[in-house]
């Protein structure tokens, strides 16, 4: 069976009455806490020396949840409902095909939402993307994303694992703690939006993080990306809103401008391996993975809500280990977390993997 992964970025507010809702209707999923960037306007005199706008970041609860990619349509239909997302600045959802998914038998998708007309526009063939830097670097790429009109980014808290204490000969120490910015745009916009993000991060230069695309197949984007007189910035937010509608997606935006000049990229691609597992098991699976030549890897926190009906003896606390590896280390890694056990009783992890069209890191 094919499945879909969904993300939903929603304001902290108003997370509550989702994610009620996804327990009611037999939806497992995965919650984290994140920010969600705007650009604010600045008047008077604070606003001569901020350049006329600020980052500003709100609360937001960052949902993950798995659903049969048959269902992917009526389940972003039912968080766009719940989060109030046809308003401007609550947040986002959209979806990205798995290329594979296992896991421990009861956190498999089993409910099936019953069909329904959908009440929202989703649009198609947008691109993901992911960046993970330095902590402390994550303002600054998201200040250049929204300077570009390009989306309303996301930003979490990480932890590095792996081979980060050396890179290369240069003997470089890379900082464990890291910030992951997320963002999705259109696919004519994502280029240039990720060439902009690796010249603000600086990720040409060693142990500053990477960067790396994948495909969304549907979403409904969060179009508040600063915010002014309260008149004004509504009457805005609407009319991108509408725009957006009426051509059927978002690639009229002008997001990128001009493109950066520079030397040509080194951008390869591979797949992104998100292995969900107990907090408690993590270093163990991930020494399996460093085993089959994976390097390292990004974690972050997680707490999993079950629906009624599951097994009680589920681990809430859980970690997400995000590894980008080239697409032939797959079956050995597979292999290897098989072997350890990682999706039967005892370990309760979970597998899921998207392909990534285009990525960068500095690499000797």
């Amino acid at each position: 069976m094919n499945y879909s992964r969904i993300t939903a970025v929603i304001d902290h507010l108003l997370a509550q009455e989702l994610r009620h809702a996804l327990l009611e209707a037999g939806l497992d999923h995965y919650a984290t806490l994140a920010r969600s960037a705007h650009l604010e306007e600045r008047r008077g005199i604070t606003g001569l020396f901020s350049g006329g706008v600020t980052l500003q970041q709100d609360a937001a609860d960052l949902l993950t949840l798995f659903v049969p990619a048959d269902q992917e349509l009526a389940v972003l239909d039912l968080i766009a409902h719940h989060g109030r997302l046809v308003r401007p600045g609550m947040g986002s959802v959209y979806s990205d095909p798995l290329l594979l998914l296992r896991g421990f038998e009861p956190l498999l998708p089993q409910v099936t939402i019953p069909p329904a007309t959908l009440h929202h526009t989703f649009y198609p063939d947008l691109v993901g993307i992911g960046c993970v830097v330095r902590r402390g670097r994550g303002d600054h790429i998201a200040l250049e994303v929204l300077t570009l009109n390009a989306s309303v980014p996301t930003l979490s808290f990480g932890t590095g694992l792996g081979l980060r204490d050396r890179l290369g000969l240069l003997r470089i120490t890379i900082p464990a703690e890291k910030e992951i910015i997320s963002l999705v745009d259109s696919q004519s916009d994502a280029e240039e939006v990720m060439e902009h993000m690796v010249r603000a991060g600086r990720l040409h230069l060693p142990g500053q993080g990477l960067i790396y695309s994948y495909p969304v197949s549907h979403g409904l984007i969060n179009t508040r990306l600063s915010r002014g007189q309260v008149g004004q910035a509504a009457s805005v937010d609407r009319i991108v809103a509408a725009l957006d509608r009426l051509t059927g997606g978002i690639d009229w935006r002008s997001a990128a401008g001009e493109r950066p000049r520079g030397r040509r990229r080194g951008w390869f691609s591979g797949v992104e391996a998100t292995l969900i597992t107990p907090e408690q098991h993590a270093d163990e699976l991930f020494a399996r993975a460093l085993g089959v030549g994976v390097t390292g890897a990004t974690i972050a926190p997680l707490r999993l809500a079950v629906a009624t009906g599951h097994p009680a003896e589920l681990a809430k606390a859980r970690l997400a280990v995000a590894m980008l590896l080239p697409e032939r280390l797959l079956e050995p890694l597979l292999a290897a977390l098989e072997e350890a056990g990682a999706f039967g009783a005892e370990f309760q992890s979970l597998l899921a993997v998207r392909r990534v069209d285009r990525a960068f890191t500095y690499r000797v």
